[in-house]
């Protein structure tokens, strides 16, 4: 019995399966990383937002204290009684996960307390609390 060995005229060129095994786990990898810091820089941008949105609930909320004599209700603020941006929600529960973009505010007779959902710590924050009659949920 005859084997013929035939043998390419460019000869014996190109990449084994394992080189390119190698190859698509390394980009795999470099993948992954990137991912993964592409999640932490977005939440670090959503916690910046958020704390700025929050602060500027506090900033409306002092304000009408100041022309007032008492703080606003979260019915207030939410019907456009005091002058706050647009962009974002107020809501008068607990902030959860699932609304990581929502700011409570929370109003007593003598006082307020505003949170936010903090996407970095997954947790609630508190930005502000004045006064003594809001306690925080």
């Amino acid at each position: 019995m005859v084997l013929y060995n035939i043998k390419s005229k460019y000869g014996d060129s190109g990449f084994t399966i394992v080189e390119l095994l190698v190859v698509i786990v390394v980009i795999g990898i470099l993948a992954a990383i990137t991912v993964v810091s592409y999640n932490g820089v977005t939440n670090k941008a959503t916690l910046a937002q958020n704390r700025s949105n929050a602060s500027a609930v506090m900033k409306a909320a002092d304000a009408y204290f100041a022309e007032n004599g008492s703080y606003p209700t979260a019915a207030n603020i939410n019907t456009g009684t005091v002058k706050i941006p647009t962009n974002f929600t107020i809501i008068a529960t607990e902030p959860l996960a699932g609304t990581p973009t929502a700011i409570t505010y929370v109003q007593a007779s003598t006082g307020y307390c505003i949170q936010y959902w903090d996407t970095v710590a997954t947790g609630k924050a508190t930005l502000a609390s004045a006064g003594s009659g809001a306690s925080c949920l």
